[in-house]
């Protein structure tokens, strides 16, 4: 059974009854059509008149206030959102570089993923060595100084 398809589909909002309607027509050589009327109201219902005039078509009624103009507006992505995003990224980027990084070794209770120490030694002794390079060059500094 065809109900209808969206291309060349029609809307009709009538303002005195706040009634979009959408109609959906069905193939070329059938008279199948449905229609949808979207009702502006405070309560939430679907209903399916049935349709004794004319078969062929099928009528949906929905009541809804997000049928009302203006009233259910999705909300645009703030701030707080962006800051989840790029944190759950950055955490999976982690994750997936630590896979990367992480050597597997099998043991009794079978195989584990184990950091590959020389990476973390390597970052340690560049930040020791920074530090020791600026506290000689500051030490010379300030003798230098003390002689003058």
């Amino acid at each position: 059974m065809d109900f209808g398809h969206h291309e060349n589909n029609e809307f009709d909002y009538n303002n005195g009854t706040k009634t979009l309607s959408v109609t959906y027509h069905g193939k070329q050589n059938s008279s199948m059509r449905t229609v949808i009327k979207y009702v502006c109201s405070s309560n939430y219902s679907l209903h399916y008149p049935e349709n004794t005039r004319n078969p062929d078509v099928v009528e949906v009624l929905v009541q809804s206030p997000c049928a009302c103009p203006n009233v259910c507006q999705t909300e645009d992505i703030g701030p707080g959102t962006i800051i989840l995003i790029i944190l759950s990224l950055s955490t999976a980027v982690y994750f997936m570089l630590g896979c990367c990084c992480l050597r597997p070794v099998r043991t009794m209770n079978g195989i584990q993923i184990i950091p590959e120490e020389n990476v973390w030694c390597r970052l340690c002794y560049a930040f020791e060595e920074r530090k020791e390079k600026k506290k000689m060059k500051e030490k010379c500094h300030h003798q230098c100084h003390i002689e003058v």
